[in-house]
């Protein structure tokens, strides 16, 4: 009985020790799984990210160049020749003959007093003139702009002078009568041209009074001449600007200026495409450079017509407009620089049974050896032939080449000569990430996007990048060769 318990027990034992130690291979087997999850978790968190950007298919882009430029042009200025209240027969903006009414100066009243009783305080107006004022006012309704409001003395005294027109019409003939009256002064123009009754401290300004600060509308202001104020010997009463011509000067930065190459001189003047804002039309002008009196150079824009429609402004907003671009975008931040070696046409041959191309190196022994190139730009200018067409050269090589160092000497294609390496060159480059790791690819740079954020590049580039590929967005924080993923 006895042997059998103990027996009976013993199996028991033995069944919880087993049961335990299951328990316990379990427990450790999720602890390790565990265990290693976390191990994982913690290396992905704690892992550096390498944003990746995927460039896009090639795009056109048109891009203007938008300014605020300066205002110079003929201008004559004219001053009331004694005291008086004035009146104006001539809008501004309007064109005057030689020999016509500009304004008359009203020294006593007697000639004001005159208009009223032979207009009969207005009650003379035909339809016609009175429907010349209403659609006068509903344009200025149209254009009221809140931030100029000198544009409303502008059309004030442009309807005054509409008025003054047809009122004084009998007035005028009963001064021809009466032979003059005391008191009353007419005032004609001394030559034809475009009526400005804007006044600054810039009239009459020529080139070669401009300076740099000029440029920009700081503390800029102008006073309009209006009809019924009362003038002293002196004051600005009007100007005439003799033809539709005027000049614009304004500051590009270089990296705008760079687009238009050699061309852009300040003895040859270029032909561009200009949008204008305030007129909403796109015109042609001469585009060259120019000195400011503190000798600063700025660009010059000369117009040959449209300045009837800025007589009474100094600044113009203004877009030059180019052709449209075709490349690719790119992050601005996922373009980093390389040092490539400089190296002449003369020392660089192709492979023998390839099209690779690279360089005869000469070695510490005297042997040549081959060293082909990784990576290379070719620099090329076209020269004009005599037969009228054109040859485009290769004028230098930038170089990477994991075989090639500065002080290795180059032996030329005859073997004739030999040269060190002496200089390298910044070639702009992207990281690439398509193989999991960073490679340097050569990227060549067409324009900027209007934001800054972005470059147009060009999708046909030796070594370079591809429609959606993948590229390091910030290339300043991985290296060459670095594992991304």
């Amino acid at each position: 009985m006895n042997q059998s318990s103990d027996r009976k027990g013993g199996r028991v034992g033995s069944k919880r020790r087993r049961k335990r130690r299951t328990i316990d291979m379990t427990v450790i087997f999720f602890l390790l799984i565990f265990g290693y999850l976390g191990i994982h978790i913690y290396r992905y968190a704690s892992k550096e990210r390498f944003p990746l950007y995927e460039v896009p298919k090639g795009e056109l882009i048109s891009q203007n160049q938008n300014f605020q430029g300066f205002i110079l042009r003929d201008e004559i200025c004219y001053t009331a020749p004694e005291d008086g209240c004035i009146n104006y027969y001539i809008a501004a903006g309007r064109r005057a003959s030689a020999g016509s009414t500009v304004y008359t100066l009203d020294k006593n009243g007697e000639f004001s007093q005159m208009i009223l009783s032979s207009s009969g305080n207005g009650q003379n107006l035909s339809e016609e003139e009175l429907e010349k004022i209403v659609q006068r006012m509903k344009n200025l309704q149209l254009t009221f702009d809140g931030m100029n409001f000198q544009d409303v003395y502008q059309a004030r005294n442009a309807i005054a002078a509409a008025v003054m027109d047809s009122l004084t019409a009998a007035a005028v003939e009963a001064l021809n009568e009466t032979m003059g009256i005391s008191g009353f002064i007419r005032i004609e123009t001394e030559r034809s041209g475009i009526v400005s009754l804007t006044s600054d401290r810039y009239d009459e300004w020529t080139q070669e009074q401009l300076t740099v600060s000029c440029l920009t509308p700081k503390d800029y202001s102008r006073s309009v001449s209006m009809a019924g104020e009362e003038k002293e010997t002196g004051d600005f009463v009007y100007k005439i600007i003799p033809d539709d011509s005027f000049d614009v000067y304004f500051q590009m930065d270089p990296d705008e200026m760079a687009r238009y190459g050699s061309d852009l001189n300040a003895s040859v003047p270029i032909s561009v495409s200009v949008y204008l804002e305030k007129i909403k039309q796109t015109v042609q002008a001469e585009l060259m450079l120019a000195q400011t009196s503190d000798g600063e150079t700025v660009c010059r824009l000369s117009f040959s017509k449209y300045g009837s429609n800025y007589v009474n402004d100094r600044y113009i907003d203004f877009a030059i407009q180019n052709e449209d671009t075709y490349g690719m975008k790119i992050p601005v931040s996922s373009v980093m620089q390389k040092e490539f070696f400089l190296i002449s046409p003369e020392y660089v041959i192709s492979q023998e049974g390839s099209s690779a191309l690279g360089v005869s190196k000469q070695t510490e022994s005297g042997e040549t050896v081959f060293a082909v190139f990784d990576q290379y730009v070719a620099e090329t200018q076209t020269t004009q032939l005599e037969n009228g067409e054109e040859a485009e050269e290769t004028v230098w090589y930038y170089v990477r080449a994991e075989e090639l160092s500065i002080g290795d000497v180059l032996v030329s294609n005859d073997g004739a000569t030999t040269t060190p390496i002496i200089s390298t060159v910044p070639v702009d480059g992207v990281y690439e990430a398509n193989q999991g790791y960073a490679e340097f690819k050569i990227v060549t740079i067409l324009q900027t996007t209007e934001d800054n954020a972005y470059y147009l590049v060009s999708p046909k580039v030796r070594y370079g990048i591809a429609a959606y590929d993948y590229i390091v967005i910030d290339g300043s924080s991985v290296e060459e060769g670095q594992v991304l993923q």
